[in-house]
């Protein structure tokens, strides 16, 4: 304790700097840190990064052939989803008959379950400006919608929650963040639309597959554990030996 508020003494573990912070409470998080010290990689001589993570490229591969790596090993994103994507992508590569897929990192959401939950995906208003873009923001607030005002909240209410969508000038979707009620279901669409934008094109530079069909869906991350799995997952239900005719 300082005075009335309570000190957390920080240290970086890159640069061993510390840092002091007082607040009036404190919330503790525990971190993430690899375990493959104990999977005796030297002997597969399989690559790891300076902080003990399995190195791995875009196709989930370690500098060993027919060695991978997926989900919190690789050190990409601790999230449960981002595992899922990367397990659907690696079973896609050995056992389909088509073409390869890469992971793509710069399109993972992210949501704290707090209260109120907290949502995001794509890049910061700041990570916009720094990487060159000419960035626009936009926000609408739950006190704005018809449901939202059912709902409760008000203008200038401290639990008012928002939408903050970050675009260039050519209406290119850069980032989304949002605050409030059911966020992490709410980001979801956002995310489905950045990776439309993603889906792998021709040589003539046409679409693989139509932007009209749920294959942006499909290729993803779906946050875990929030209601969008329910509408995502559904396309991985359809009886394709029974389709539908009439009586």
């Amino acid at each position: 304790m300082v005075g009335s508020k309570k000190r957390v003494t920080a240290q970086c573990v890159q640069t061993g700097k510390q840092v002091d912070v007082d607040s009036e409470e404190v919330l503790v998080a525990s971190g993430v840190v690899s375990n493959a010290d104990l999977l005796n990689l030297r002997a597969a001589k399989v690559d790891i990064d300076e902080n003990n993570w399995i190195k791995t490229n875009e196709y989930l591969e370690t500098n060993q052939p027919h060695i991978h790596a997926l989900g919190d090993i690789n050190g990409r994103f601790a999230f449960r989803h981002k595992a899922n994507h990367e397990a659907e992508v690696l079973a896609h590569n050995l056992y389909a008959n088509a073409g390869r897929r890469h992971v793509d990192y710069s399109k993972v959401p992210w949501a704290v379950f707090s209260c109120p939950q907290v949502a995001r995906v794509g890049l910061t208003q700041q990570q916009a400006v720094e990487a060159g873009r000419k960035v626009f923001v936009g926000r609408n607030y739950y006190s704005q919608v018809a449901s939202g005002y059912a709902m409760g909240y008000n203008e200038d209410d401290a639990d008012d929650g928002f939408v903050k969508v970050i675009v260039d000038e050519h209406g290119t979707l850069l980032g989304v963040h949002i605050v409030g009620f059911q966020a992490a279901a709410l980001v979801q669409p956002y995310v489905y639309l950045m990776n439309a934008a993603s889906l792998p094109r021709a040589q003539d530079g046409h679409m693989h597959v139509d932007v009209g069909t749920y294959e942006p869906v499909t290729r993803s991350m779906t946050i875990h554990p929030a209601l969008s799995e329910l509408t995502a997952w559904a396309f991985d239900h359809i009886d394709w030996l029974n389709p539908v005719e009439l009586p």
